[in-house]
């Protein structure tokens, strides 16, 4: 499949914070995971939304992990679902990344792209959808956990991201 639609906009004040292209937001996270940019890397994906607290309170930590792998092929995305009846959910959605200096991809998803999220990262049917939430998928663009540490829980986080990267 093509990426013809496929586009990158960077965010004036940081050219490390991208916004990916709307029209993957009504995509899958496969179809994103193929997108260009993440080929042939360790992709650490934070599922996150603007009114959550917790989600923006580990903001901080992942620098150090940035840090920490910078010299390794991996990228950053941050998926986001808003309540889109608040007419300023994308201008705070913005303001929160700028804010925190947020490095890396981001995408604003409907609501059928966070539902299948949902459905393909479960790991049971009882399971409750909570956020943040953190995935790490492999350099062949599949998931390989479903249920990564924070980037508050370094050391964890660090072996796992590791054991992704051999």
């Amino acid at each position: 499949m093509g990426y013809s639609t496929y586009r990158i906009f960077n965010y004036s004040g940081n050219k490390k914070i991208h916004f990916l292209d709307h029209s993957l937001a009504s995509k899958n996270i496969e179809e994103v995971l193929k997108s260009p940019e993440f080929k042939g890397k360790v992709v650490y994906v934070d599922i996150w939304a603007s009114w959550c607290g917790e989600c923006i309170k580990q903001f901080p930590y992942a620098k150090s992990l940035k840090t920490h792998f910078r010299a390794e092929p991996i990228a950053y995305l941050y998926i986001s679902y808003n309540n889109k009846f608040r007419i300023d959910h994308q201008t705070k959605w913005k303001a929160l990344i700028k804010k925190n200096n947020l490095e890396g991809y981001h995408l604003e998803v409907n609501k059928d792209f966070y539902e299948d999220l949902w459905s393909r990262i479960k790991t049971s049917t009882t399971e409750k959808i909570t956020i943040p939430r953190y995935l790490i998928v492999g350099k062949d663009g599949k998931i390989v956990n479903k249920n990564a540490a924070n980037p508050e829980s370094e050391a964890i986080v660090y072996e796992q991201i590791q054991k992704a990267l051999q």
